[in-house]
């Protein structure tokens, strides 16, 4: 297997990464049907989910990054993983513009918020899974995404990488999914000017955190 995986070519590489990253999240969710109903990895929000979404992310974080890009040598310090104080307060400030254009969606278009909740949603695991989901989707849709798709050009890369996250929020509607497409867009320009990643973990933690904590408000 480690001789395949060092072999592969890079469309390979890229066809073996969605493989698992879209295999194991089809997987989980019919596992999540069988033993959590009403529990799945997006579409409802529970305690249950939550958690069975945090054990999806860290599968596939430890497939791609620990074991394939391992063996494929991946330098991990290349995705721009550092973590300073200035890249924190950026991505506070990336943060604050993001959460007011959901917040303008929500005056504009009435979210479906009844029919995303499954349950009650527990503090401690609302920041856990905010922070691991903040992680996974940052690594995986802007530096591993932007990684293989940077040879065809700024736009492509980060429009690539705007449509791969704004298709995977295909719950949140259309209104939700226009503005998941703006925030990809201006997430992939930073980080295509800076490649750092943590200014955008960290805007991505606190919208996780803001609006999870809505939904514990309304399953509450």
């Amino acid at each position: 297997m480690k001789s395949f995986i060092r072999n592969l070519t890079p469309r390979g590489e890229v066809f073996l990464v969605l493989a698992i990253w879209i295999g194991l999240g089809i997987i989980m969710r019919n596992i999540g049907g069988h033993l959590m109903p009403g529990a799945q990895l997006h579409g409802e929000f529970s305690d249950l989910g939550m958690i069975g979404l945090s054990i999806y992310e860290c599968l596939v974080l430890a497939l791609v990054f620990l074991y394939i890009g391992r063996i494929r040598g991946w330098p991990f310090a290349s995705f721009g993983f550092q973590i300073s104080l200035k890249l924190t307060g950026l991505g506070v400030l990336l943060f604050v513009p993001a959460k007011l254009m959901f917040v303008l969606r929500g005056m504009i278009v009435s979210p479906n918020t009844p029919g995303l909740l499954a349950g009650q949603i527990a503090l401690p695991i609302i920041i856990i899974s905010s922070i691991l989901t903040g992680i996974f989707e940052e690594l995986m849709e802007v530096g591993y995404i932007i990684k293989v798709t940077e040879k065809h050009g700024m736009w492509t890369a980060v429009v690539i990488s705007a449509l791969i996250r704004t298709v995977l929020h295909f719950y949140q509607g259309a209104a939700g999914m226009a503005c998941v497409f703006v925030i990809g867009v201006t997430f992939g320009l930073v980080y295509w000017k800076l490649r750092k990643l943590w200014p955008l973990i960290v805007a991505h933690i606190l919208i996780d955190i803001i609006g999870s904590l809505r939904y514990a408000h309304h399953a509450a």
